[in-house]
């Protein structure tokens, strides 16, 4: 486990976690046969480049709006 010492640290290691989410699922992708399993895989990887652009706003000091969009109740906490 990493020692945090401030907000950046913790911004950098959870960008560098994105890079390599990324990487992965990239990867993932080129060894792939079925066109739909790759298109995943590139979607996945697409997701996880969102996040690492919403961190890097949030670390050049910008602030995150909520989501206009109304998030569907997963009834997770019901389980």
């Amino acid at each position: 486990m990493s020692n945090f010492t401030s907000v950046d640290d913790i911004l950098d290691f959870a960008i560098s976690r994105e890079e390599e989410a990324v990487a992965f699922y990239t990867s993932l992708a080129e060894r792939m046969d079925k066109p739909w399993m790759k298109e995943a895989l590139l979607g996945f990887a697409d997701q996880e480049l969102g996040h690492k652009d919403k961190l890097m706003q949030v670390k050049q000091g910008k602030t995150l709006e909520p989501s206009a969009e109304k998030i569907k109740d997963l009834k997770i906490a019901d389980y």
